[in-house]
């Protein structure tokens, strides 16, 4: 975090479930309404984006979760 940021006690944010990487960064935020944010995401069980990897076990090729 830049120090600017740190002693006033706020967190950059990015949004990379935006389409549009220019708009990734969404501005800068107090810690405290940062944790509210992710705390009400996490409540409300809300998916931003779903991850297509896969992890390469010994040549598998198995998704991860299934």
């Amino acid at each position: 975090m830049p120090r600017l940021e740190q002693e006033a006690g706020k967190v950059a944010l990015r949004d990379e479930s935006i389409a549009d990487i220019k708009k990734w960064d969404v501005g800068s935020f107090p810690v405290d309404e940062v944790v509210a944010r992710f705390k009400e995401e996490v409540d409300a069980k809300r998916v931003r984006s779903i991850s297509n990897a896969t992890a390469n076990v010994e040549g598998n090729g198995v998704k991860y979760g299934e």
